[in-house]
């Protein structure tokens, strides 16, 4: 979920940002798939940190509609 908070005086033009992003992202799709594979690896090497263990338990602790129990760590297969 996207929260954005705005002024009245700039709905048209802040919906008119966020269209043209999803209709024209700046990124190429070879960038979004190289920046996956960034936070695969990462998560990846990190799996043996403690930090990374406490997130995790977290996240398995926490209620099922809480953010952090659909997502803590980058991880490409889910």
């Amino acid at each position: 979920m996207i929260v954005i908070e705005i002024s009245s005086n700039r709905v048209v033009e802040t919906l008119d940002i966020l269209i043209h992003s999803l209709i024209d992202p700046l990124m190429l799709s070879e960038t979004i798939d190289d920046q996956i594979k960034i936070i695969d690896d990462e998560s990846t090497i990190a799996q043996f940190d403690d930090h990374y263990r406490a997130t995790r338990l977290l996240a398995y602790l926490a209620r099922e509609n809480h953010p952090i129990a659909q997502f803590s760590w980058g991880k490409k297969k889910v």
